[in-house]
C-alpha cells in the first residue's frame, strides 16, 4: 500500500515526493506544495491499480486558495451559444458509460449514468457548474450529459486550483462523431419548422435524414410542407407522418418526436365533418391510440399547436375519451403580439423564469414578449398538468376564447399514474421557415446566415426541448443530481 501511496503522489506532478509515514496504516502521507502539503486521502482497497480515477484524488493544504482541486465552467447547447439548464457535469472512469439505447421505455432518472462517477454537479440557469474533489491528471475524462444527449472529453486538470473550461469542451455534441444524440423524430409542418430550430441550435445537417438514413434526427413529412429534403445537394423523398402515427412500435424507437404546426385543426376531423381541399385521408381514430400509447410506454412528445388535437379529441374517439388535462378554447386564434408571463410556482418554473433573464429572452424576470401568437388553450387541471407559461387575450369573447390562456403546459404519462413518459403541447411557434418558406425542403427552409439569432421565443422553445430530454419525474418536484460520486 505504501508503494502505491507513492507511485500516485508521483503521478501528481505538482509537488516532490516526501517519506511516508502512515502510522495508521491507511497509505495517507504528505509533500511539500504549494502553500503547504499536499495529502493524499486514505486510499480505497482497489488503489492496487493506480489508474483508478479514485486514486488520483488529493487532499489540498489548509491554507490553499482554492481548498479543492476543482472544475468550473458552464454547458452549452451544440452550437455553443446557450447556456443549458439541469445538465449533469461529472468524471467517470473510463469505459464505464452506459450503453444508450434508441428506444423509449419507463426508466428512473439514474438509468442512463454510470455509478463510478467521482465527482458529479448539476448546471444552475445561468448553465453553470463546479465540480469539486476532482481527480488530477493530464487526461482526466469529463462527460457532459442532458438526457441521452452525452459528449466525453479529455482535460488536464491540475492540483489544488480551479480549471476553467472553455464553452467548446463543455457544449453537447454536434454530430455522432462527437458523443451521443437521442434518436429523434420531427414531423414537419407548414406552420411551423422544429427541425430548423434543431439545426440553428447547433446539430449538424448531416444527422438529419429520412428514417431509412443514419441521421439521429429523421425527417417525416407533414401537411403542407415539403415532401422531400435535401442531403448533399441531392432530393430526397421523406415518409409521410402518418405512416408514424400509425405504428407505436415504430415511434418507440425515437426517445422523442417533435410535432411541428400544420396550420389546421381540420385533419383530425371525423366523418361528417368537412376535411381541407388538398386533404384526402382523415388520422382515424386508432391513430390517436397509437400515439397515446407511444407516450404512456415511455415515449416523449412535444406538440405545436393544431397537435393538441392528439388529446383534444372529444369528438374524435369520443370511446375513449383522453383524461381531461386541460380545457381547450372553441376557436383559436392569432392575437398577434403579446407580452406573457412564466409560471415561477414550482422549482422548474423558476429555474425557466431566470433562465430566460440569463440568456437575454426576458427583459423583465417572468416576462416573454410573443409575436404570432395563438390562443387554443384556456386552462390546465393543476392536478393533473403543469402550466408554464400563461397571458391575458385581450380579444377574447367570453364565448368562443376565454379571456385566460395557457401557452405552454407539461404533463406526464399515464396520466394520474406512475411516471413513464411525458407530453408537451406548445402554442408558441418558431418565427422563421414557415409562410412562403413552408414548402422549401430542408435545410434551405432554415435560415442559417451567421448573423441569425434566436429571437425570445425559440430561445424558450430551446428550453423546452432540451427539458424534454431530461429525467422523466414528477413536473413540480426539485431536481437533484441523479447519481452520487464515489469517494
Amino acid at each position: 500500500m505504501l508503494a502505491a501511496s507513492v507511485l500516485a503522489l508521483a503521478a501528481l506532478g505538482a509537488c516532490s515526493a516526501k517519506t511516508l509515514d502512515p502510522a495508521d496504516g491507511s497509505g495517507a502521507g504528505s509533500s511539500p506544495g504549494i502553500g503547504g502539503s499536499i495529502h493524499l486521502p486514505p486510499l480505497p482497497a482497489s488503489c492496487e491499480d493506480k489508474s483508478s480515477l479514485r486514486c488520483k484524488k488529493v487532499d489540498c493544504p489548509a491554507d490553499s486558495v482554492p481548498s479543492t482541486t476543482s472544475v468550473s465552467g458552464r454547458v452549452y447547447d451544440p452550437a455553443g451559444k446557450v447556456p443549458l439548464y439541469n445538465a449533469v457535469v461529472y468524471v467517470a472512469e473510463p469505459g464505464s458509460l452506459v450503453d444508450l439505447k434508441d428506444r423509449a421505455q419507463c426508466e428512473d432518472c439514474g438509468a442512463h449514468f454510470p455509478d463510478t462517477a467521482t465527482a458529479v454537479a448539476l448546471t444552475k440557469p445561468d448553465g453553470s457548474f463546479k465540480l469539486t474533489d476532482v481527480p488530477v491528471g493530464d487526461a482526466i475524462p469529463l462527460t457532459v450529459q442532458l438526457g441521452k444527449w452525452r459528449r466525453t472529453v479529455e482535460i488536464k486538470v491540475e492540483p489544488c486550483t480551479d480549471t476553467k473550461l472553455p464553452p467548446d469542451i463543455t457544449r453537447l455534441p454536434r454530430n455522432s462523431a462527437e458523443g451521443h444524440i437521442p434518436k429523434i423524430a420531427v414531423t414537419t409542418g407548414g406552420s411551423d419548422a422544429l427541425e430548423c430550430l434543431l439545426h440553428r441550435i447547433g446539430v449538424d445537417a448531416d444527422e438529419f435524414t429520412p428514417e431509412s438514413g443514419g441521421g439521429r434526427v429523421n425527417l417525416w413529412a407533414g401537411y403542407k410542407a415539403a415532401p422531400s429534403m435535401l442531403s448533399n445537394g441531392q432530393s430526397v423523398a421523406l415518409p409521410s407522418a402518418r405512416e408514424l402515427w400509425a405504428d407505436s412500435n415504430r415511434m418507440l424507437g425515437y426517445d422523442m418526436i417533435l410535432m411541428s404546426c400544420e396550420g389546421s385543426d381540420n385533419l383530425w376531423n371525423q366523418p361528417p365533418d368537412k376535411l381541407p381541399d388538398d386533404v384526402t385521408e382523415r388520422r382515424p381514430l386508432e391513430m390517436h391510440l397509437e400515439v397515446r400509447k407511444y407516450a404512456d410506454l415511455g415515449g416523449r412528445i412535444f406538440g405545436s399547436h393544431w397537435h393538441h388535437r392528439w388529446i383534444n379529441s372529444g369528438d374524435t374517439t369520443p370511446n375513449d375519451e383522453y383524461p381531461k388535462v386541460a380545457s381547450f378554447s372553441k376557436g383559436a386564434a392569432d392575437i398577434g403580439s403579446v407580452t406573457v408571463q412564466v409560471d415561477d410556482t414550482f422549482p422548474k418554473g423558476i429555474a425557466f423564469r431566470d433562465w430566460l433573464m440569463q440568456v437575454g429572452a426576458s427583459t423583465t424576470a417572468g416576462k416573454l414578449s410573443l409575436v404570432k401568437a395563438e390562443h387554443s388553450v384556456d386552462i390546465v387541471d393543476d392536478n393533473l398538468a403543469q402550466r408554464w407559461i400563461y397571458g391575458t387575450d385581450e380579444g377574447a369573447d367570453g364565448d368562443e376564447r376565454a379571456a385566460d390562456m395557457v401557452q405552454y403546459f407539461s404533463f406526464t404519462t399515464p396520466v394520474g399514474q406512475k411516471e413513464c413518459g411525458r407530453m408537451v403541447f406548445s402554442d408558441v411557434h418558431v418565427t422563421f421557415g414557415g409562410d412562403k418558406l413552408a414548402a422549401e425542403p430542408f435545410p434551405t427552409r432554415c435560415n442559417m446566415s451567421s448573423s441569425a439569432e434566436l429571437s425570445p421565443q425559440e430561445k424558450a422553445l430551446e428550453f423546452m426541448i432540451f427539458d424534454l430530454s431530461s429525467c422523466i419525474q414528477k413536473e413540480d418536484d426539485e431536481i437533484s443530481i441523479p447519481i452520487p460520486p464515489v469517494k
